[in-house]
């Protein structure tokens, strides 16, 4: 029984790989068959096993979940041709291939012997790590663009940078708006002004002024009349 698994998004779409060994570990973590850089991946995530011709998927508690066929995953579950598996932003489709010219592998008996394996099989060498650094980047770039997954801090930061801004604008755009209310508003309350300095005018001044000229007349009538009197 030999299973290989199929990119089938990202650049790399349609590339395949062998299983090097019958308990393939995917994670970030030491130890990890395939180790992808994204933190979408757990340091273990999961692992595909070969055990009695079957295919067995066991996730590891992972963080972000495994997913087959768009169904997460709890504990393990076997696998079938032709079912999609995602890993944080990677994903393959599931190719088993049970003839009985499958070339059938040993079991490994130790972490070196396995990574050993994995170094001399051509299908999961470099090609699979430039395939794996290609998906990273591809889940970099759609996290950056995508504000809704982007880290926490960042949008804190920015926004309160942003409100800052927008404070100051505001202020600067009223303190402005200010100045044009006021010599709007200047005709309005010079009018009510000059009407309280008008109360003011005319209900003190003009009757001073008023009293002043009675007794202005007054005295200027009373002088005539005392030169026309001295003259006769």
């Amino acid at each position: 029984m030999q299973v290989m698994l199929r990119v089938i998004q990202g650049p790399s779409a349609g590339k395949e790989f062998k299983l090097p060994v019958d308990n393939f570990v995917i994670g970030r973590g030491d130890g990890c068959h395939l180790k992808p850089k994204s933190d979408m991946v757990s340091r273990k995530h999961c692992a595909l096993a070969v055990r009695d011709s079957k295919l067995f998927l066991e996730d590891f508690g992972s963080k972000n979940g495994t997913y087959v066929n768009n169904e997460r995953v709890e504990g393990t579950v076997e696998l079938k041709m032709g079912d999609e598996l995602r890993v944080g932003p990677l994903d393959f489709l599931i190719l088993i291939d049970h003839t009985l010219g499958a070339a059938k592998r040993s079991k490994v008996s130790s972490v070196s012997e396995a990574a050993s394996r994995v170094a001399q099989s051509g299908g999961l060498g470099n090609d699979v790590a430039s395939w794996l650094e290609e998906a990273d980047e591809e889940d970099r770039q759609s996290r950056l663009e995508n504000p809704e997954t982007r880290q926490f801090r960042v949008d804190e930061t920015s926004t309160t940078v942003s409100l800052d801004d927008l404070r100051e604008m505001e202020e600067a755009e009223a303190a402005e708006g200010e100045g044009t209310d006021e010599k709007s508003k200047s005709g309005l309350l010079g009018m009510f002004g000059s009407k309280n300095k008008k109360k003011k005018a005319y209900g003190k001044l003009p009757k001073v002024e008023n009293a002043g000229a009675k007794d202005s007349q007054s005295a200027a009538n009373d002088a005539i009349r005392r030169l026309m009197d001295n003259r006769r």
